[in-house]
């Protein structure tokens, strides 16, 4: 017996029995299988074949491994000649988000030091520093109506890093989620001090649901610490430092227009 399925992350789909010879599945299997960060080809990434055996020991009977990878980044790393290993990391996280090796799952680990660059997040993928926020710092090139972090894929974690430099009045934060589900943002900070700040701390806006913004400090930015808008629901803010950001600017710790938190 052969089974097909298509699937995405974080999301339980019924295998189905198929037929070889005609590629056309009948009915469903007895049970869902959670196919989170699955796939099915070999250990460089290459999808080989869509049909999984079962080896007719029973309905349901398929194993399922992760194939998910851990990418490196550096301030010593080589974008063009680097392979995004320990040992011979990428420059720029952008660099590795764009690289094609880099599939939705995966992680990229940033290393010590400080990256001045925005980065668009445009895969569902994790990218969290490797010793914390105090070590890795991003800074933004692009100071005009632009993020630190621009995330706008779904299930997406930004994890350990300082950020500052988004300070364009309105639309740019340390780290923004633009329509973006189902994300994590945890034990960041977001604003340094007076001179090392954002317009915002973190964005939630354009219909951004069911994120989780936990265990972050946002502290000297010149206007909101969380902005939520746009009809940006069902999200949980929980366990945040938020202070002294404002600055005369009338802005305050968190502000939910037209949202449900």
């Amino acid at each position: 017996i052969f089974l097909f399925f298509f699937f995405k992350q974080k999301t339980a789909y019924e295998i189905k029995e198929c037929d070889w010879s005609s590629d056309v599945c009948s009915s469903d299997l007895s049970s869902a299988v959670n196919c989170y960060y699955n796939y099915w080809g070999n250990i460089d990434s290459t999808t080989i074949d869509s049909h999984i055996y079962d080896n007719e020991e029973g309905k349901g009977e398929v194993y399922f491994s992760p194939w998910s990878k851990t990418h490196y980044v550096a301030t010593t790393g080589d974008d063009t000649n680097g392979n995004g290993t320990s040992t011979n990391p990428w420059l720029t996280i952008q660099g590795a988000i764009n690289n094609s090796s880099v599939v939705n799952g995966d992680t990229i680990i940033v290393k010590d030091g400080t990256y001045h660059e925005n980065v668009d997040v445009t895969k569902e993928i994790t990218i969290k520093s490797e010793n914390g926020y105090l070590s890795t710092t991003v800074v933004a090139v692009n100071t005009s109506e632009d993020y630190v972090f621009e995330v706008v894929a779904d299930n997406v974690t930004i994890e350990g890093f300082t950020t500052y430099g988004a300070t364009a009045v309105w639309n740019s934060s340390g780290i923004g989620l633009l329509g973006a589900n189902y994300c994590t943002i945890t034990n960041n900070r977001c604003g340094l001090d007076a001179t090392h700040q954002n317009w915002e701390a973190i964005t939630l806006r354009n219909n951004s649901d069911n994120n989780t913004i936990s265990n972050n400090i946002m502290s000297f930015n010149k206007c909101y610490g969380i902005n939520i808008r746009e009809g940006s629901n069902n999200n949980l803010i929980n366990n945040n430092q938020i202070n002294n950001n404002g600055g005369g600017n009338g802005g305050y710790g968190i502000q939910n227009c037209e949202n449900s938190v």
